[in-house]
């Protein structure tokens, strides 16, 4: 009958299929409508011998062969049938998406099914890290909803960790929301009172992403790109994220991820740094741990050094002066930044005299 199929028109086979006296079973209809042409017609005929064979249908057609008119229902059926990995892989096929022809919310839809799939669903394909993330960039540059690209980018992080792609909707909402900080900082770090113990590897995997998402992120909460940082939006953020540790018993290692994130603070106008706003943090939110992890994330966005053995410690020397004159600066309105970028000139200064000492090894050798 499938071989009939492939030489009549589309009418005798869906003809066939509404026969009661054939009593094809399930198996037989899906063979029948698999040879006929992937189209809204094929689908109608698909429905209308039920829902299992219609389902049985969509879990074995070939995700590729749509034309963009039909792409919409296409993807939706799949996603429906336990496929969104398939649909996901469709939808960036050939970069189709650029031609507009699928909607963003439907775009949003697949990759949410893909990012928390239940049931009897498909698997991931060695493309779908590539493709999720060809979808993501697609929604950020439709302008599509911030907050849902986040989330999504969130959820679908351990697919993404090979794609050199910045998670910067990631950074962006952790700016934005306190709550998804400390949502963050609880799967990465355990809480204070918290004893050890084993983790699955989708958990200790999940964990990882989010510590990488944690220690690169630079995006200040109320940065005004250009224009510094709003004092009053940081402060607000950081009343709701410090109420939300604490309920969480993660003050600690939260107030030192903080403070790295500080650490990329600009300047001020006439050069001053940091800047007056993150200032007035350090000085009203009188935290240790804050500060430490500003001294880390310092020393961190200093980079990878690669030098001359014998060169000396003349760079962290002058790193040294940098930090006392931040300091000299900010000391007569701000004793306790003044105080901490004095620690970290300190710093510098125990890093010089080891490479001045490395450097009168390698003299003597």
């Amino acid at each position: 009958m499938v071989g009939r199929t492939r030489i009549s028109n589309d009418e005798w086979a869906i003809r066939q299929l509404g026969r009661d006296d054939l009593e094809l079973h399930r198996e037989q209809q899906v063979a029948l409508l698999l040879a006929l042409p992937f189209r809204p017609r094929t689908w109608r005929a698909a429905e209308g011998c039920g829902k299992d064979v219609s389902l049985a249908y969509w879990r074995r057609i070939p995700a590729r062969y749509f034309s963009d008119e039909h792409l919409e229902e296409a993807v939706a059926s799949l996603v429906e049938a336990g496929r969104p990995f398939a649909a996901t892989d469709l939808l960036a096929f050939e970069g189709r998406l650029e031609k507009g022809v699928v909607s963003p919310d439907t775009v949003a839809r697949v990759l949410d099914a893909a990012a928390s799939p239940s049931g009897d669903h498909d698997s991931p394909t060695g493309d779908f890290g590539s493709s999720a993330g060809f979808l993501l960039d697609v929604l950020v540059g439709v302008d599509y909803d911030r907050g849902r690209v986040a989330r999504l980018e969130w959820q679908l992080m351990p697919a993404l960790r090979h794609h050199e792609r910045p998670p910067s909707t990631l950074h962006r909402l952790l700016a934005e929301d306190p709550e998804f900080f400390v949502e963050v900082v609880s799967l990465v770090y355990r809480a204070e009172t918290e004893e050890a113990e084993e983790v699955s590897p989708e958990d200790e995997l999940r964990a990882e992403c989010g510590h990488s998402v944690l220690t690169k992120w630079k995006t200040i909460p109320g940065d005004r790109d250009q224009n510094g940082v709003d004092g009053a939006r940081l402060l607000r953020w950081l009343e709701a994220a410090s109420a939300a540790l604490e309920r969480a018993e993660r003050v600690t290692v939260g107030h030192q991820v903080i403070g790295q994130m500080l650490s990329a603070s600009p300047p001020d106008p006439d050069g001053t740094w940091p800047c007056v706003a993150i200032r007035e943090v350090i000085e009203n939110l009188d935290s240790t741990e804050l500060e430490r992890g500003f001294r880390v994330g310092v020393h961190n966005g200093r980079g990878v050094v690669t030098k001359d053995p014998s060169a000396g410690g003349a760079a962290e020397r002058a790193l040294a002066e940098r930090y006392d004159g931040f300091a000299v600066a900010v000391r007569a309105d701000y004793p306790r930044t003044a105080r901490m970028l004095r620690r970290i000139a300190e710093s510098y200064r125990h890093e010089a005299s080891l490479e001045d000492f490395q450097s009168e090894l390698v003299e003597e050798m």
